[in-house]
């Protein structure tokens, strides 16, 4: 992986990155450049997880569920990190990063001129839509690297559909990509695209994972693939298959912590 690699396109409660020598290029160049990352040319078939790495993101996810609302869309991201040998990819870390979504002028022309006339008006609303630091991506890109790992792709949540209130109903949240997200991880071209679906059931909430391969960049009617899913507890594999229903979750509303938040 080279420090200037870059994921692209934001999507529902998703990322994208450019490298920092390319701050200043027109937003409308940002989600055509492909990314030259060795890892994002490999077709992946299997990921492998252990469990231990995903209770941050589940916890960080369940508090973003708990404190969302219509105004304050909820978001939970994190970039992959990890290897990836004959198509299976083995996930090392899973790295938090800030969004610079409604501070950066680049990327708020990109959602005036690009997204908002594909995706919708929702996407007007400066928490709609996560755009990854480049800061932040070269420093996991390094931390990468210095453990012989390299990026593989991100992860990001979507809460079930009633969190978000009558505006957002006609939009159907779960475990599989929205078109925003298929445009995403069609121009990122990452191997490894995870989705967590959190449901309110009862009291309870009930996450879903899913993986993705991204559609092919020749082909824009094409659809994202499933990627079989293998979690490991003390290194057994305790799950297999796509997707995968996780236990329940117990929890309650809390005050917003410090991860950042959109969608």
């Amino acid at each position: 992986m080279k420090e200037s690699d870059t994921m692209h396109a934001p999507s529902e409660c998703s990322a994208t990155t450019r490298p920092e020598n390319l701050i200043s290029m027109p937003p409308e160049s940002i989600t055509a450049i492909p990314s030259t990352s060795d890892s994002s040319a490999i077709q992946c078939t299997e990921v492998v997880l252990p469990l231990e790495l995903l209770e941050p993101f589940l916890e960080a996810s369940t508090e973003e569920y708990w404190g969302c609302t219509p105004e304050t869309p909820p978001s939970c991201f994190v970039v992959i990190v990890g290897s990836i040998l004959e198509g299976v990819s083995r996930i090392e870390r899973l790295e938090f990063a800030t969004s610079v979504r409604a501070d950066d002028a680049n990327v708020l022309e990109e959602f005036a001129s690009n997204i908002v006339p594909d995706f919708g008006e929702s996407y007007t609303h400066k928490r709609r839509g996560y755009w990854c630091s480049p800061r932040d991506l070269l420093r996991i890109n390094r931390l990468a690297a210095r453990e012989g790992l390299e990026v593989l792709g991100s992860m990001h949540f979507h809460p079930d559909s009633g969190r978000l209130g009558s505006t957002q109903r006609n939009l159907t949240l779960s475990q599989n990509p929205t078109p925003m997200d298929e445009h995403m991880f069609r121009n990122g071209a990452w191997p490894v695209n995870m989705l967590c679906y959190l449901e309110g059931r009862e009291g309870v909430l009930v996450p879903t994972l899913a993986a993705w391969s991204p559609p092919p960049m020749d082909d824009l009617k094409a659809r994202c693939a499933p990627i079989r899913l293998k979690l490991l507890s003390n290194g057994n594999v305790v799950m297999d298959g796509t997707p995968l229903e996780l236990p329940p979750r117990r929890g309650q509303r809390r005050r917003r912590g410090a991860v950042p938040v959109s969608t």
